[in-house]
C-alpha cells in the first residue's frame, strides 16, 4: 500500500524514479530513495576506474539496481571497483547493510562508455537484479545460491553449486548454461526466459506462471513440472527418471521420462511426454505419449 502511494505521488511529475529498500525478514519498508527530475548526467568520455574500500569479507548477499552491469567472481581477495567515464562514478551508490551489499544507480547517464562494476566476493549465497543490467556471477565453487529478479535484466551464472534457487519476476532472462548445480528448483512469474543448458541433476523443480519459459537438457532424477498460464516448459532433451507434470492454461510442456510420468493437462494446451517410461499416468485429452 504504501509503495503504491508513492508511485501514485510520483506519476504526474515529469520524470520520477524511486527505489524501496524492504525488511528481509519482515517485508517492510525501510527507506525510500526518490529522484525526481528530467536531469540526464552527460559523461566527460574519460574512462577511470574507482577503488572502493569497503570491508567485503563478510558480504554473502548482493542487491543491484538501476542500469548497471555488474560482473562478480568469486575470490580472494575481496575488492570493489566502479569503472566508467570519471564524472559519472559517483552516480554508482555502493552500500553495506549487514552482509548484504547494495549498488545502485541514482541517475540516467549519456555516455558511450557503459557504467561498470567489478566485484571479488569470497562467497555469494543471494542475489538480486532489480534492475535493467546485465549481472554476471563466475567462479562458483560449492553451497547454495538464491537469485531474485525483478527487472528486464539478465544474470548469467557460471561455476557449480549444490542447490540453485531463482525467481523470476518481470521480463528479465536467467543463463545459467554454464552452471552445474546439482538440484535446481526455478519459478518464472512473468515473461522471462531461465535457460538451465545441460545438466546432472538430482532434481528439478520447474515453475511457470505467465508467459515465460524454462529450458534444460542433461538427466536427472526426478522432475517436476507445472505452468499456469501461456508459458513454455522444454525439457524435452533432460532425461529424468520419474516426472510429475501439470498444465493449466494455453502454454506446452515437453518432457523425457525413462521410469514413470504422472501428467495432468487442463486448458488448450500441451503436454507431450517422450521416453515412452514403464509406468504412465495422463489425465486431460492433451496430456499424451510422444509418438
Amino acid at each position: 500500500m504504501k509503495t503504491a502511494l508513492f508511485l501514485a505521488l510520483c506519476l504526474p511529475l515529469a520524470a520520477c524514479s524511486i527505489h524501496v529498500d524492504h525488511d528481509e525478514q519482515s517485508g517492510d519498508i525501510k527507506k525510500v530513495n526518490i529522484s525526481i527530475g528530467h536531469s540526464r548526467t552527460e559523461g566527460n568520455g574519460l574512462n577511470q576506474s574507482e577503488a572502493r574500500p569497503l570491508a567485503l569479507d563478510a558480504v554473502r548477499a548482493v542487491s543491484t539496481t538501476g542500469g548497471l552491469d555488474v560482473d562478480i567472481r568469486i575470490g580472494s581477495p575481496a575488492s570493489l571497483k566502479v569503472e566508467g567515464d570519471s564524472n559519472l562514478l559517483k552516480l554508482v551508490e555502493t552500500e553495506l547493510n549487514g552482509d548484504k551489499l547494495i549498488i545502485r544507480q541514482v541517475r540516467g547517464y549519456d555516455s558511450d562508455n557503459e557504467l561498470r562494476v567489478h566485484l571479488v566476493l569470497p562467497q555469494l549465497a543471494r542475489l538480486e537484479n532489480t534492475g535493467s543490467g546485465e549481472v554476471s556471477v563466475a567462479g562458483l565453487a560449492a553451497g547454495d545460491l538464491a537469485v531474485r529478479m525483478t527487472g528486464s535484466g539478465e544474470t548469467r551464472l557460471a561455476g557449480k553449486l549444490a542447490q540453485l534457487d531463482a525467481e523470476l519476476i518481470g521480463s528479465g532472462d536467467l543463463v545459467a548454461t554454464e552452471l552445474m548445480p546439482s538440484s535446481v528448483k526455478v519459478a518464472v512469474l512473468g515473461s522471462g526466459d531461465a535457460q538451465l543448458g545441460k545438466q546432472l541433476l538430482s532434481h528439478l523443480d520447474a515453475d511457470v506462471k505467465g508467459s515465460g519459459s524454462i529450458s534444460a537438457s542433461g538427466t536427472a532424477g526426478t522432475l517436476r513440472a507445472a505452468v499456469l498460464g501461456s508459458g513454455d516448459v522444454q525439457l524435452r532433451d533432460l532425461q529424468a527418471n520419474d516426472a510429475t507434470v501439470e498444465l493449466l492454461g494455453s502454454g506446452d510442456v515437453a518432457v523425457y521420462a525413462v521410469q514413470s510420468v504422472s501428467a495432468t493437462a487442463k486448458g488448450s494446451g500441451d503436454i507431450v511426454v517422450y521416453g515412452k517410461p514403464a509406468k504412465q499416468s495422463l489425465s486431460g485429452e492433451n496430456a499424451r505419449l510422444a509418438p
